[in-house]
């Protein structure tokens, strides 16, 4: 190669590199350009679903392109997870997360993604009261009442779940464990849409799941509402009292969702996206098709601090009650 050609070459070599970069930006600039897919880590119907469709529907307009949910249901939550975690860092897939995002991982030897160390916090949008709801046909109304009924008949009655791993789960552990240990079995589902059906054929007893979602059939009296989850009781419910003063003190369950993208994903994409989300959050539409959840729009560093936080604490029940993924 002479000198004038190997010249020539840094010239379009630097030219490029110098290019690049602009290139880039312009890219980042220009976001979305194509439809964004939230996938949701479980089956259509459950609050995480409720919510990402809400999200998808006050987005797309804002954004210019479509936001598209997914469902992909499966090994309480992780599949979902897993395939984010492993999704290119460009802002195009999102994970509606909640609480088995930083629990399921802790209940398998190998996990195939870490839940802090693999996303990135995009908004913080909700947290959601439980509510410990037992069928009509159970002859309990109160906390006390029901702990003495399931010592009565221990291994009788059954609890349902919306996943392993969900709030749901962790939330009947927790109260077996406050309770001083109770023999309840766990009939864990795919979503809260399958487990209400058992819950209200009878073929369950009781479960602890998200207040908006069990409102309407406690109204109905398709359920009776033994207590809230929350320190304080909640509008919804003003006569029912809190797990907390019905004899198990400082009893809390109050699940978080919110939107995380893959590590690496550029700054510039996160405030797009986060802003957007936001603003679907503060829309006049939350309070009707949300009802019974506490609206956070947190940004980004809100979500992850949650992230943190929450895997701290629920790992703890966890190894506690020796949960492990079947």
């Amino acid at each position: 190669m002479t000198a004038r050609n190997a010249m020539g070459r840094r010239k379009v070599l630097g030219g490029g590199v110098a290019l690049g970069l602009p290139l880039a930006a312009r890219a980042q600039a220009g976001f979305p350009d194509r439809p964004i897919r939230l996938v949701v880590s479980f089956s259509a119907g459950g609050f995480n679903d409720i919510l990402a469709r809400f999200l998808a529907q006050g987005t797309t307009a804002v954004l210019g392109q479509p936001v598209v949910v997914e469902n992909r249901a499966g090994g309480g939550g992780m599949l979902g997870s897993d395939l984010v975690a492993h999704a290119p860092a460009d802002g195009y897939t999102l994970l509606m997360a909640s609480v088995p995002h930083v629990v399921s991982p802790a209940m398998v030897p190998r996990p195939s993604y870490d839940p802090v160390r693999d996303f990135v916090g995009v908004t913080l949008a909700a947290e959601v009261p439980n509510v410990l709801v037992v069928h009509p046909e159970l002859p309990t109304r109160t906390v006390p009442e029901l702990i003495a009924l399931i010592r009565s008949r221990p291994g009788t009655y059954s609890y349902a779940s919306n996943s392993v791993g969900g709030s749901s789960h962790l939330g009947m552990e927790l109260f077996k464990l406050r309770a001083g240990g109770l023999d309840i079995t766990h009939v864990p589902y795919r979503g809260s849409a399958p487990a209400m059906a058992d819950l209200l054929a009878g073929r369950v007893q009781m479960t602890i799941d998200n207040l908006n979602f069990q409102l309407p059939s406690i109204r109905e009296g398709k359920l009776r509402a033994i207590a809230v989850t929350t320190l304080e009781r909640v509008p919804d419910l003003p006569a029912v009292p809190t797990v907390s003063e019905s004899g198990l003190p400082g009893f809390v369950v109050a699940p978080w969702f919110g939107v995380l993208a893959p590590a690496g994903t550029p700054a510039p994409v996160i405030g797009r996206l986060s802003a957007a989300f936001d603003g679907a959050l503060r829309g006049p539409e939350v309070a009707s098709r949300l009802p019974g959840a506490r609206i956070i729009a947190g940004g980004p560093a809100e979500m992850t601090r949650f992230l943190v936080e929450d895997q701290a604490r629920w790992v703890e029940v966890v190894r506690a009650a020796n949960i492990r993924m079947e």
